[in-house]
């Protein structure tokens, strides 16, 4: 076949394609089926429609589309001055796991917040095997640390983040798990630092504490560090 002749038969091959695929005029600025397709969380693909309720407490309420309902299990870090000071908050460090699978389930969702939150704090790799044997969640999404003393950073795998500020707090429920030095932290509402996310997570909640509770008073000078988990529901 001459260049000419295959230039043509591709021209008229691709003019073709252009009339019985595109969608009528009326139609361009349209998504088909949005109104049935199911929203799911980009980390695991866990369905989140209906979206489960955030758990109730006297925290500020959002406004916003659930995004991501991650684990969080690691310390609540503070400094002590001396023997016998107070311990200073200094932030938190933990490792963030997908839950979304679980908590749009009811029935995982009982047995979650009933039985297993305690068990991270007790014996974390096999609880991480019961709940998440074979899902992607059972590896890590990211990472939960402090940039500073009043920012928590919320870094994900799939290149997304937040930093944020503490816009709400209440204690934790009485029915929490503590430790011997009291009562699960606090639960918090969280809020988007001016211009510092990527990927649209505008509030994040700490709900369902466990652990975390610092004694009142240091056993020696330098860094405490006291365990604890966290379930961290995200909001853009």
């Amino acid at each position: 076949m001459h260049l000419s002749s295959t230039i043509s038969f591709l021209t008229t091959s691709l003019l073709l394609l252009s009339t019985t695929t595109a969608l009528p005029a009326n139609d361009q600025n349209r998504r088909p089926c949005d109104k049935n397709k199911t929203r799911k969380d980009p980390l695991t693909s866990c369905p989140l429609e209906p979206a489960p309720s955030l758990p109730e407490s006297a925290l500020p309420p959002t406004s916003l589309t659930l995004r991501h309902v991650l684990l969080g299990k690691g310390t609540q870090n503070y400094t002590c001055a001396n023997t016998n000071s107070p311990p200073v908050a200094a932030g938190a460090l933990a490792t963030l796991y997908d839950i979304s699978c679980q908590v749009t389930d009811p029935n995982s969702r009982a047995k979650f917040d009933q039985k297993l939150i305690p068990d991270f704090l007790k014996n974390f790799s096999k609880s991480v095997q019961d709940l998440l044997p074979s899902t992607a969640s059972a590896a890590s999404v990211g990472d939960h640390y402090f940039r500073d003393g009043t920012t928590p950073m919320f870094v994900l795998n799939d290149g997304h983040f937040v930093a944020a500020g503490k816009v709400g707090g209440c204690a934790a429920p009485s029915s929490a798990t503590g430790n011997e030095n009291g009562a699960a932290v606090d639960w918090l509402k969280l809020a988007r630092k001016q211009g510092e996310a990527n990927g649209g997570i505008e509030e994040v909640y700490r709900v369902h504490t466990a652990g975390g509770r610092a004694p009142a008073a240091c056993s020696k000078a330098g860094l405490l560090t006291v365990d604890y988990v966290a379930e961290y529901w995200m909001y853009g």
